[in-house]
């Protein structure tokens, strides 16, 4: 066992999820990161047309496969990797393994399937070592009981 003392001396890579309703900033907010990526699986990058980034479609699970891929084994100059969003990203994954087994309706292996592979791409790419930033929509949802409101990401599971 290896016991060290005080913090660690590497400088540190921020992986951070922001979720929230349509329309209220998270693109924008990806787009203030230093040198920026994004993982465009929306097609929603109108609201940052005024900033420097790259951006690679992501119109398939596997394209966001090939993404990660690409940043992990590929010398690059990004420092920031902003995945808008994960909660698309879920879907095509879920698109994919329908696709494969010829059915247009979930069943509950796929959904297992889904979160697997999603938890994988999570952490695939919260190792690599640069920023990396989540966006997902929010999941509003009321208490039947009390009818408090709490808000969670809108992703797949326990992701």
């Amino acid at each position: 066992m290896e016991i060290l003392k005080g913090a660690d001396s590497k400088p540190k890579h921020l992986k951070i999820l922001v979720y929230g309703s349509p329309g209220v900033g998270k693109t924008r907010f990806g787009a203030t990161a230093p040198k920026p990526i994004f993982l465009d699986a929306e097609g929603g990058t109108l609201s940052i047309a005024d900033k420097n980034f790259d951006r690679i479609p992501i119109k398939t699970y596997k394209d966001a496969e090939d993404a990660f891929e690409y940043l992990k084994n590929t010398k690059h100059d990004y420092l920031t990797v902003v995945m808008d969003s994960l909660t698309e990203i879920t879907k095509k994954c879920m698109d994919n393994i329908l696709a494969a087994s010829n059915r247009e309706v979930a069943q509950q292996q796929d959904w297992l399937r889904n979160v697997e592979r999603v938890r994988r791409l999570v952490r695939g790419f919260r190792d690599l070592p640069m920023h990396v930033i989540f966006i997902c929509l929010r999941n509003d949802k009321e208490d039947k009981v009390t009818g408090e409101m709490s808000y969670t990401p809108s992703i797949v599971g326990k992701v």
